[in-house]
This record gives C-alpha cells, sequence and structure tokens, in this order.
C-alpha cells in the first residue's frame, strides 16, 4: 500500500516546481549526511585490481563501457544505468578499502569542460539522445537558478558562484575529493582528455581492457572552445578552477587562453 509520503512525492514530481522542491530537498540532505551535494564515485575491476575514478565531462561514459567490456548503445544513459547501484559502483569515502587497487581518472581543461557542460546539459536540445527529455538536468538543480541564464557567459558566471560544497557533477572541480590527507593525489595514473586516446591506451594494454567507444559527442555553436569567453569570463573561470588548473598542469591553457582574448581585442 503507497504511504502518504510516497503519494505526496508522486503528486509533486508531475510539476516541474515539484521536482524543484524534491531536488532540493534532497541536496540539504546529502550535504546534511556527507558534507556536499555530490559524492564523487569509482568503479572497480576486481578480477584486475583496477579502480577508475569518476570525473564527468572527461570521457567517463567512454571508460566505463571500456571498463566492463559493454557493446555500444544508442543512448549514452544506458552506460551509467547499467552499473548504477553494483558493488563495483562507490562512495569515494570508500577508497581506503581498496588500498591495493590500481587507480586512475582522466582530467580536462576546465575552461573546455565547463564549455561542454553548457552546451551538452544546459544549451542541448531535449532529443538529443532520440528520446523526449521531461526537462534537463538544470530546470531542476538549485531551483532553476542555472536554468534562467542567458547565454555562456551567464552560465559560467553563476557556475562560479556555486562553491564544491553544493555543486552539481559535470561542472564540480576536479581535484573534489581527489587528494589524501597528506596532499597526495589518490590516483596512481592521470590521463588527459586532450589525449584520450594515446593516454587510455596505457590502461587499456595494461589491464587488457576493451577498446573505447565514442560516446556523448558534443555539439558546438563555435568550433574553438576560447571563442565563447570574454576577459571577464576567463579571469572567473580561472579563479572558480584554480586548484583543477595548477595541479593537473593547465596553467598553459589559461595563459593561452588570455593571449588569444587579447588578440581578437587588437583585431
Amino acid at each position: 500500500m503507497m504511504t502518504i509520503k510516497k503519494r505526496l512525492y508522486r503528486i509533486m514530481y508531475k510539476t516541474l516546481f515539484g521536482r524543484r522542491i524534491l531536488q532540493l530537498r534532497l541536496m540539504i540532505k546529502s550535504v546534511r549526511d556527507t558534507g556536499s551535494y555530490y559524492e564523487r564515485a569509482f568503479y572497480s575491476v576486481p578480477e584486475k585490481k583496477l579502480l577508475y575514478i569518476s570525473i564527468s565531462k572527461a570521457g567517463n561514459t567512454s571508460i566505463k563501457a571500456s571498463l566492463y567490456a559493454m557493446p555500444e548503445m544508442e543512448d549514452y544513459r544506458m552506460v551509467h544505468n547499467a552499473i548504477k547501484g553494483d558493488e563495483r559502483h562507490k562512495s569515494i569515502e570508500h577508497i581506503n578499502e581498496f588500498e591495493d587497487y590500481y587507480k586512475f581518472t582522466f582530467v580536462r581543461n576546465p575552461f573546455d569542460r565547463l564549455v561542454s557542460c553548457y552546451e551538452n546539459k544546459f544549451h542541448t536540445d531535449q532529443t538529443s539522445v532520440g528520446v523526449m527529455i521531461k526537462d534537463l538536468i538544470y530546470d531542476r538543480y538549485l531551483m532553476g537558478y542555472l536554468g534562467r541564464a542567458k547565454g555562456f557567459k551567464s552560465f559560467a558566471l553563476r557556475v562560479c558562484r556555486i562553491p564544491d560544497k553544493i555543486a552539481e557533477r559535470h561542472f564540480i572541480s576536479q581535484s573534489f575529493k581527489m587528494l589524501r590527507d597528506d596532499g597526495s593525489l589518490i590516483p596512481d595514473y592521470v590521463g588527459k582528455f586532450e589525449n584520450f586516446q594515446q593516454d587510455y591506451e596505457y590502461i587499456r594494454n595494461r589491464f587488457d581492457l576493451m577498446p573505447l567507444p565514442h560516446y556523448n559527442h558534443t555539439k558546438k555553436e563555435k568550433e574553438n572552445w576560447m571563442d565563447y569567453y570574454d576577459m571577464e569570463t576567463a579571469q572567473k573561470v580561472y579563479k572558480r578552477y584554480q586548484r583543477d588548473i595548477e595541479l593537473f598542469g593547465y596553467q598553459d591553457v589559461y595563459n593561452s587562453l588570455i593571449d588569444y582574448l587579447k588578440s581578437k581585442n587588437i583585431a
């Protein structure tokens, strides 16, 4: 028999406002229980003593498919759903239980990653995967705070005001919960999305994994991610992701972005 609480949730879920309230309630509970809205996850392959620390918008879907030898699927969300709740999928809080595992992750240039987040999760068509999505992820998140952004600059500046404690996984800092108490990186190997195929080959060959399938290609309005930025936005995004930029070696990318924006202003 359905409880009153479940009936209320079902009624609320039928409206966008109701879904926003339910999502906000989940956020408050997560922050209260764990200290943050998003708990970084990892995926283990016990028979190979291998562990992947997940970072969204950095080849995440393709890596999961390779790890678990999944056939290519039309809807990329099926890859995530196939292992959601599986014993091999755990919160980073359990990482100490896997000390003897080889750990790896992949990171991405934070400026390009934010553009991909904007295009794929905010500025996307609701039928981009061939099925109608009831509402896009940022229509609900923080009562629609990001969903009301007008263009990339507005979106980026709003993201910069959101601390990692309540950040959503597609734009949370990549270094979030990625360090040990002594400040050292948890993963033994950090690949770069910019050299995805080449860097992943090291992991694939060492652990005899399936070749990378290509999932979730983001269609962008502009060919060059740098063209999404102006000077103010670049500086604010740099400040927001400074730890990632320094930790994963993207300072040269920021310098190149600033030089590019200066040259555009001169021209």
